[in-house]
């Protein structure tokens, strides 16, 4: 049973008539966001939940005993509004609302929109499906009881490091191997020549040639291997192989990339303090 305040309970038994909204707060990764249903903005305390967001309605919850997981339904109708400065059905459909926490609560109100008599939870849990749409956004959130299904510890524990190069956990500054070359003559579809060059063999296997003018720009490619002829010319190979032969003066970018060891990070990106994999874990068939 939910417990209410005084002057809650005075509300609800002590009048036939009373006002209520929904309130809806989203936890975004870095900034939460609260929205009602009320036409109005509902304050309760120093709280503020806005009626300027995006049309919001509660649908079919499914309730149940024990450790069984509660569902409910949720509808935003996007309109004009922006979630920090992207629109709502844009900010969906790069996935903002996965696995956000959602907190439904419903406002009571005495006499007038101005003044909360109260506020009653009732649901807590996190965003399991975002169903975009033309002109709404569907969503279906799960209890917290949940999480309790998610793999602990989260990570696994592998000798490989976990993150993508650059990424927000990685952290690697990848300006110092980013390489603006351009390519030269006896180029193919599969191995461009990029001229003098001092890079070691294979400094860039596993990186990315990127071209950037003439009619392939934009064309992104996996080096599989580079070595420097005795001319100094780099040949760098890449897969799969390019629509075309670029023509001599096309502009590349070259980039190293990352077998995420131990020793790649440390030695190339010299990012040691950020790896992520286990190095000297035991391998799955060590002796007891």
């Amino acid at each position: 049973m939910k417990s209410i305040g005084d002057q809650l309970q005075s509300t609800l038994y002590g009048a036939d008539v009373h006002l209520m909204a929904e309130l809806f707060t989203f936890e975004f990764g870095e900034v939460t966001q609260r929205w009602t249903s009320a036409d109005t903005d509902v304050v309760s305390g120093t709280t503020t939940w806005s009626s300027s967001g995006p049309g919001i309605t509660k649908g079919r919850s499914r309730t149940r005993t024990g450790l069984q997981v509660d569902t409910i339904d949720i509808t935003l109708i996007p309109g004009a509004a922006t979630l920090a400065g992207t629109p709502i059905l844009q900010a969906a459909l790069q996935g903002s609302f996965d696995d956000v926490r959602v907190l439904v609560q419903r406002a009571y109100f005495s006499g007038s929109w101005g003044t909360v008599a109260g506020v009653v939870t009732d649901f807590d849990g996190r965003v399991v499906n975002v169903e975009p749409g033309s002109t709404r956004i569907d969503l279906t959130v799960k209890s917290l009881v949940a999480s309790m299904s998610r793999a602990f510890p989260p990570r696994i524990v592998q000798v490989p490091c976990p993150y993508l190069l650059g990424d927000g956990p990685c952290g690697a500054d990848l300006a110092p191997h980013t390489f603006g070359r351009v390519a030269s003559s006896g180029s193919t579809t599969t191995v461009v020549n990029v001229g003098a060059s001092t890079f070691t063999t294979d400094d860039l296997r596993i990186g990315t040639l990127s071209v950037t003018t003439g009619p392939m720009s934009g064309s992104v490619r996996t080096i599989v291997s580079n070595s420097q002829a005795a001319t100094g010319i780099t040949a760098v190979e890449v897969t799969p192989a390019l629509p075309q032969v670029p023509a001599s003066g096309t502009g590349v970018v070259l980039r190293r990339g990352c077998d995420h060891t131990l020793l790649r990070c440390s030695g190339t990106f010299s990012n040691i303090a950020r790896f992520g994999g286990f190095p000297f874990a035991p391998s799955t068939d060590a002796g007891s």
